[in-house]
């Protein structure tokens, strides 16, 4: 069994901003990969039919030979039903590689102690210093960890 491309999100791929189907069906893009993508259109396409992709943006390429391999409702709205339709490359493209997600400082909670019976936290940063009360053992000894109050029991449904 072939390696299953990574896809990504429509939001990842900002060069992108539409997309037109032949035989003129405009459509969103739902997310893509270097084999294929998944998009949202007014229309449903049939399994199996050869099809042209063209990207609006700055996308490249600007437009690529595909065939549809899946077609579902989407959502049923007032304004009409919108279609999810997978469709297949006939040759994989390149995607720049994704950009890294800037790394954030590691953060915890603390709770507040302001009123014994709520759940109030307060975030940690990594560079907060610890309170007195903020010490607990993890695994290897003694370390400034968050403050935890032992789980609440299950709530009950009453209807």
């Amino acid at each position: 069994m072939p390696a299953i491309a990574p896809r990504r999100p429509a939001a990842a791929v900002p060069s992108i901003t539409g997309l037109v189907i032949t035989p003129g069906i405009k459509a969103a893009l739902v997310d893509i990969s270097a084999s294929g993508l998944l998009a949202e259109a007014g229309a449903p396409l049939k399994v199996g039919q050869a099809v042209k992709i063209t990207f609006e943006g700055t996308f490249e390429p600007r437009s690529v030979e595909a065939r549809v391999v899946r077609t579902s409702v989407a959502a049923m709205t007032a304004a009409g039903v919108r279609y999810h339709v997978g469709l297949a490359f006939n040759v994989p493209i390149a995607l720049d590689p994704p950009t890294p997600e800037p790394v954030r400082p590691a953060v915890a909670a603390r709770e507040t102690g302001d009123d014994p019976g709520s759940r109030n936290l307060v975030a940690l940063s990594a560079d907060s210093p610890p309170r007195a009360d903020d010490t607990g053992t993890v695994a290897g000894g003694s370390s400034p960890v968050a403050a935890a109050r032992p789980p609440a029991p299950p709530r009950v449904n009453r209807w």
